[in-house]
């Protein structure tokens, strides 16, 4: 994901300096691989990155939330949609519900 398709997919994100963003988006990139989620890599990318940032300071000095679970996992509402999305192309053979 591009950072202009980034930025205007999650405009919460603004704020925050395009340097940052785009070593985040890097960041993400270099965690998922593209032939396993194809199509939806963008997608994927672009989630986790968010969810990346709210756990950072950015994200933190913006109030967003993110939760710690039992195994220390910290969790957030982007993270919950690149798992989905994990579940989809990895079980669910690419379809997204």
């Amino acid at each position: 994901m591009d950072l202009p398709t980034f930025l205007l997919q999650f405009p919460e994100f603004g704020s925050v300096p395009d340097p940052q963003l785009t070593q985040f988006l890097a960041a993400s990139a270099s965690r998922i691989d593209p032939s396993v989620f194809g199509a939806q890599f963008d997608q994927a990318n672009g989630y986790l990155a968010a969810h990346m940032l709210v756990c950072s300071p950015y994200g933190q000095s913006a109030r967003m939330e993110s939760k710690s679970g039992p195994d220390g996992e910290q969790s957030s509402t982007y993270y919950y949609e690149y798992k989905r999305i994990l579940r989809a192309v990895t079980v669910g053979r690419g379809r997204i519900a």
